[in-house]
């Protein structure tokens, strides 16, 4: 008659709870994983910014630069996209992103960014 909680059906046990906790742990929330997948209407946004000197963007887009006295950024594009932007400036450097890193969609964005001056540029 074998044990009904041998010492390695404990351990199996143990590590099966483990491995299922650690796997559904491992996935975004729902809402991360959330993408523009349609074209909808169309909307253009401008933001005043803080000054900056370097640009670092994460998102596909069509990207024109202008020297100007006040910084600013200004989307045209899909009213969810545009919505799905973040833009902040941290240490000089405005980063230019979506709200959610695992969206990246075949949606045309256009992202035109006025400052003053530029040292560095950089467009993942």
């Amino acid at each position: 008659m074998t044990k009904l909680f041998n010492p390695k059906k404990k351990v199996i046990y143990l590590l099966s709870v483990i491995f299922i906790n650690i796997l559904l742990n491992s996935y975004e929330k729902e809402q991360d994983f959330n993408c523009i997948v349609s074209y909808g209407n169309f909307k253009i946004s401008e933001i005043d910014l803080d000054d900056f000197d370097q640009i670092k963007i994460y998102v596909e887009s069509d990207v024109v630069i202008k020297q100007g006295s006040k910084s600013k950024i200004q989307l045209e594009g899909n009213i969810t996209l545009v919505d799905s932007i973040y833009s902040t400036v941290e240490n000089n450097k405005l980063i230019v992103e979506l709200k959610s890193p695992y969206c990246n969609p075949d949606i045309p964005l256009k992202i035109s960014i006025t400052t003053p001056s530029l040292k560095k540029l950089a467009i993942n």
